[in-house]
C-alpha cells in the first residue's frame, strides 16, 4: 500500500496513519509519497505513485480536499483498485464541498476503483495486522465487522470493544459515501468468512430501498445491530452539517430494520455489548425464559423485566418440579423462578441449571448469583476479607482461639457427615445443611463458567449470568468468553434481542422473500389520473383504491336534489352526505358533512345546507356534487395510508382511529412492498390490537380482510411511486364481516 501526504510532523494526519499502520504489525511494504521530502518517518519517501515500482492495491489519501482529484488521477494512472480518502471538506461543509466531491466520486466510478469516503477517520483490519487510521486503538481479532458512518464514534466503540475484549474482524469509517455505501460494504461483509455479527452506526441511508433488500438478506445469516442517530429534529440538523447525509423519520427507519429483522440499540454501550451478546450466545427458537435464582426477591424483579421485554415464563413442569424436589428444601420456590433459597450446594446449582436447559418448556436461561464476581478485583476482594478479620479479632479479642477451634471442629463434622451420606443409599445430602466443603472448587468463578459454557454448547441455548459485581463481567468474558451482566434487566433486554433475531429468522425461512413486482397499471387507472396533480376529490380517490383491491362503501356522486334522492333509495337509508371537491380537503371543517340522514325530506336540507357551507367556507372552489354514502355504523375505526419518507420511499401505516392516533401516536409503518406477513406484523404490532381480536362480548373484526387493505395499499404504493404523495382512509371500518373504506384522501405528486 502507499500513504499520499505522508508526514514527518507529529499530530497530522500523513504522520498518524502510516505510523499506526507500522505500530500495528503490517506485514507487507508501506510507500510514503511526498513531493519534496527524500525520508519520512525514517523510510524512503516518493514525490508520485508513478515513481513507486511495486503494484499497490491500496493507497490512503490524506492530503487536502482540492488535491484529492489529481491524486485520483495519478492512482488511475498506476492502475490502483482500491482508495481510502481521509481529506476533508466535503459535501459535509457545504455546496462547493459537495461539488468536488460529486467531481471526486466520478473520477472513481469512471475508472472502476474501489473508494471508500471521504471524509473518514480509517479502517482496520485485525486479523491481518491492518490498522490504517487515525487512532490509538487496537482492537484484537474476532468476529465482529463493524461499518460506522462517523469515524469519532467508530474509534470511541473500538476503544470500549478493546477494553472488554471484544474481538473486530473488520472495521470501515465509511463517511460520505461518495461512491462506496455502507450497503455494498455490508454485501462484502456477508460473504467475508470472518464476520459473524455486523455492527453499523447509521446517521441516513441515502438509498433507503437497497438498504431494505440487502439488510433483510444478509440478516438470514448474519445479525446486524444498528445505532440509529439523528431521530430528533437537533439530531437531524447535526447529521446534515456532519456527514451531509439527510437523517430520516426515526420511526420509518425502525420500521424498516422491523422488516429486514435489524437490531435496533439506543446508546453506543449497548451496541458493545449486543455484539457481545450475538457473538457468543447461540440464538434461541423462541421467547420462554426460565429463571434460577439465589433469592426470591431477585427472582421478582427478573421477572417483571422478562414480562416487559415480551417474554414469557412457562411453569415448571411435574417431573422437573419432582428432581428439583430432591435437592432443595422443601420450601423452595415450585415455580418459575426457581428460587434455590440461598442452598449453599453447588453441585445442586449445577444440577439445577442443567436441567432447566435440557427442558423442552424453556428457550434461555437467566442464572442469578450463581457467579460471585470475586475473583475479578483480587486485591479489593483481600482488603475486604483482611478488615473483616481485624473487626473479627478484635471483637473476640484472646477469645479467638476458642472460635477457630469451634469452626475447625464444625468442619471436620460436616465432611464425616457428607462422606457418609455419599456412600449410602440417601441420595444427596446438604438440602438444608451448611457449605459442602468437598465442592469447595466449584466455588470458582472460572470453573463455574466452563460449567455454564459445556451446557450451552449441549443444549444450544444461551445462559445469561447475572452476577453480584457489575464491574466484574467484563473481566469474566476476558477470561472464560462467558458473557454476563450486572443487572436482570441487561440480562432480559438481552434475551429479547436475541429472541427477536430468532424469530426473523424463523420468518425468513417460512416466507418467499422476493420483492412483489408491480403490477401493471390498469387502463382505467391511467384514465383517472390522466393529466391531474394534487388532491383528487373522496370519489376518485376512492376508485382508485378499488383498483387496487380496497374495499370501498357503497356510493354515489349526484350533481341534484332528485339525483340524490334516486341514489339514496337505491343505496337505502340511513345515508351519508359529503360535499365532493378537489379543492375542500376538510370537508367536516367546512360544514360539508352530513351523517345518519333518514329520510327524504332531511336528505334535501342537507343538500341544500352543505352547497351553501362549501361555496361559503371556499369561494370559487370546484364543487362537483354531493356524495350519497351508505351508513356504516358497526365496527371499530382504524386508519391506513401511505406517506412518503425521502429515504425509503412508499411507506404503508396501519393504527387505530380517534384518539389512539391522535393522541397515543399508536401507529405501525413497513416500507412498500409489503409481503403478507408484514401485514399481519403491522396489526398486531399496535398497542390497540387486543381490541380488534373481541373485547367485552364484542366480535372480533375480520383481521385477513385488515391485511387485503394493507397489501392493496402496498400494490399502489409501490406501482404509483412516482405518482403517489399520500394516502389516507380515515376511517377505515373493520367488523366480523370485512374492512371499508369510508373515507379517503388521495394526493397525486
Amino acid at each position: 500500500m502507499a500513504v499520499i501526504g505522508a508526514s514527518n510532523i507529529p499530530g497530522k494526519w500523513g504522520f498518524v496513519i502510516p505510523l499506526n499502520i507500522k505500530l500495528g504489525g503490517y506485514k507487507k511494504p508501506i510507500y510514503l509519497v511526498h513531493p519534496t521530502e527524500k525520508r519520512i518517518q525514517g523510510s524512503k519517501a516518493y514525490p508520485s505513485l508513478l515513481d513507486i515500482e511495486d503494484e499497490l492495491d491500496l493507497v490512503v489519501i490524506t492530503i487536502p480536499a482540492a488535491g484529492v482529484p489529481n491524486a485520483l488521477k495519478e492512482c488511475i494512472k498506476k492502475g490502483v483498485p482500491n482508495v481510502l480518502v481521509i481529506s476533508s471538506n466535503f459535501s459535509e461543509v457545504g455546496e462547493e464541498g459537495a461539488r468536488l466531491e460529486r467531481e471526486v466520486g466520478a473520477i472513481a466510478l469512471d475508472a472502476g476503483i474501489n473508494m471508500i469516503g471521504p471524509n473518514v477517520m480509517g479502517m482496520c483490519s485485525p486479523p491481518t495486522n491492518l490498522y490504517a487510521m487515525y487512532s490509538v486503538a487496537y482492537p484484537g481479532p474476532g468476529d465482529i465487522s463493524f461499518l460506522s458512518q462517523s469515524g469519532n464514534v467508530g474509534v470511541q466503540i473500538l476503544g470500549w470493544s478493546t477494553r472488554v475484549g471484544v474481538g473486530i474482524a473488520r472495521y470501515v469509517n465509511t463517511g460520505n459515501e461518495a461512491t462506496m455505501s455502507s450497503e455494498t460494504l455490508l454485501e462484502y461483509l456477508e460473504q467475508d468468512n470472518m464476520t459473524r455479527v455486523i455492527l453499523m452506526y447509521r446517521e441516513g441511508v441515502k438509498n433507503g430501498e437497497q438498504f431494505l433488500n440487502i439488510a433483510r438478506r444478509v440478516a438470514r445469516t448474519k445479525p446486524i445491530i444498528v445505532l440509529k442517530s439523528g431521530g430528533t429534529a437537533e439530531g437531524a440538523r447535526a447529521a446534515r452539517s456532519h456527514s451531509g447525509s439527510i437523517a430520516g423519520d426515526r420511526r420509518v427507519f425502525e420500521a424498516a430494520a422491523a422488516q429486514a429483522g435489524i437490531i435496533i440499540v439506543r446508546s453506543s454501550e449497548e451496541l458493545v455489548e449486543m455484539a457481545k451478546a450475538f457473538s457468543a450466545f447461540p440464538i434461541p427458537k423462541g421467547n420462554r425464559v426460565a429463571i434460577m435464582t439465589q433469592g426470591g426477591g431477585w427472582g421478582v424483579v427478573t421477572a417483571d423485566a422478562c414480562a416487559r421485554e415480551g417474554l414469557q415464563l412457562p411453569p415448571l413442569s411435574h417431573e422437573l418440579t419432582e428432581h428439583i424436589n430432591t435437592l432443595l428444601p422443601a420450601f423452595w420456590s415450585h415455580g418459575n423462578p426457581v428460587d434455590m433459597v440461598g442452598t449453599p450446594q453447588r453441585s445442586h446449582h449445577v444440577t439445577i441449571l442443567q436441567a432447566l436447559a435440557h427442558s423442552e418448556d424453556f428457550d434461555s436461561i437467566i442464572s442469578l448469583g450463581t457467579l460471585l464476581t470475586l475473583t475479578a478485583s483480587t486485591w479489593g476482594t483481600f482488603m475486604l476479607m483482611f478488615s473483616r478479620i481485624y473487626h473479627l479479632i478484635k471483637s473476640f479479642s484472646f477469645g479467638i482461639f476458642p472460635f477457630l477451634y469451634s469452626v475447625i471442629g464444625g468442619a471436620r463434622k460436616s465432611l464425616r457427615s457428607q462422606a457418609k451420606a455419599k456412600t449410602s443409599q440417601a441420595g444427596p445430602s446438604g438440602k438444608t445443611g451448611g457449605f459442602n466443603l468437598q465442592e469447595f472448587r466449584l466455588w470458582d468463578d472460572m470453573v463455574f463458567a466452563a460449567k455454564v459454557l459445556k451446557v450451552m454448547a449441549e443444549t444450544g441455548k444461551p445462559i445469561i449470568a447475572v452476577g453480584f459485581n457489575p464491574d466484574a463481567t467484563h473481566w469474566i468474558y476476558k477470561k472464560t468468553g462467558l458473557v454476563s451482566y450486572g443487572s436482570p434487566e441487561k440480562a432480559a433486554f438481552t434475551i429479547s434481542q436475541l429472541s427477536k433475531y430468532g424469530a426473523y429468522q424463523k420468518r425468513a425461512k417460512e416466507r418467499v422473500e422476493e420483492t412483489p413486482p408491480p403490477i401493471d397499471v390498469p387502463e382505467r387507472v391511467s384514465q383517472l389520473l390522466k393529466g391531474k396533480s394534487g388532491a383528487l376529490d373522496e370519489h376518485e380517490g376512492k376508485l382508485l383504491l378499488k383498483e387496487f383491491g380496497v374495499p370501498i362503501v357503497e356510493e354515489q356522486v349526484a350533481v341534484s336534489v332528485d339525483n340524490a334522492h334516486n341514489i339514496a333509495e337505491r343505496i337505502g337509508y340511513p345515508v351519508c352526505l359529503k360535499v365532493v371537491s378537489p379543492q375542500i380537503l376538510h370537508k367536516t371543517e367546512a360544514r360539508g358533512v352530513a351523517l345518519n340522514i333518514t329520510s327524504p325530506d332531511a336528505l334535501k336540507i342537507s343538500y341544500e345546507e352543505i352547497l351553501r357551507n362549501s361555496k361559503a367556507y371556499m369561494p370559487g372552489a370546484e364543487i362537483r356534487g354531493v356524495l350519497i354514502q351508505k351508513m356504516i355504523t358497526e365496527g371499530t375505526e382504524v386508519i391506513s395510508g401511505i406517506t412518503q419518507d425521502p429515504q425509503f420511499g412508499p411507506v404503508v401505516l396501519f393504527g387505530l382511529g380517534g384518539i389512539f392516533v391522535e393522541v397515543l401516536k399508536d401507529v405501525s409503518m413497513r416500507i412498500a412492498p409489503l409481503l403478507e406477513g408484514d401485514a399481519r406484523e403491522m396489526i398486531e404490532e399496535i398497542k390497540g390490537a387486543p381490541l380488534l381480536k373481541g373485547y367485552r362480548g364484542r366480535p372480533a373484526a375480520d383481521l385477513d380482510s385488515m391485511v387485503k387493505v394493507l397489501l392493496g395499499l402496498s400494490s399502489l404504493a409501490y406501482t404509483l411511486k412516482d405518482r403517489i404523495s399520500e394516502v389516507d382512509i380515515n376511517p377505515l371500518i373493520v367488523n366480523e364481516k370485512g374492512a371499508t373504506a369510508v373515507d379517503a384522501l388521495v394526493v397525486l405528486r
